[in-house]
């Protein structure tokens, strides 16, 4: 089930008839691609930065197209706004574990983590970035999704 919010994040409507639904995975990023078709009554209460949750996943609005003469299609890419916005001056660890890195990192973003990762320890430094390019760091430096 998918629910839209406005660009304040209050919620407006549950999405419904949708069809098409595609949630496509970027296997080197792990970033999360929504396409759907919808009623164009239900598209006209959508607009771009508009979010759409799932039980999982949060989604931005990124365009809305007429496709037929009664239905629209929307495209959302995942919400990486708090790991984007979350500013990096330095990270640096030694002899980490992958997990540490993560938790450490995601400290104030709202976002959890539910896969298995790898025990090894590793040492590395990254300036001047973003929570989401330290992420990104991590899942190079430790071989892991």
């Amino acid at each position: 089930m998918f629910k839209l919010y406005d660009s304040e994040d209050k919620f407006q409507l549950v999405l419904l008839n949708l069809s098409d639904v595609k949630i496509e995975s970027d296997l080197a990023s792990g970033d999360k691609k929504l396409s759907f078709s919808c009623e164009k009554k239900t598209g006209r209460k959508i607009q771009n930065e508009f979010y759409i949750k799932s039980n999982t996943d949060e989604f931005v609005v990124k365009s809305i197209r007429n496709a037929t003469e009664k239905r629209c299609t929307i495209n959302a890419n995942l919400n990486l706004e708090t790991l984007e916005g979350k500013p990096v001056v330095k990270f640096e660890v030694s002899e980490w574990t992958a997990q540490r890195c993560v938790e450490e990192i995601l400290i104030d973003t709202g976002w959890t983590y539910e896969v298995d990762l790898p025990e090894k320890q590793r040492s590395f430094s990254i300036e001047t970035t973003n929570a989401y390019r330290v992420l990104q760091k991590i899942r190079e430096m430790y071989l892991c999704e």
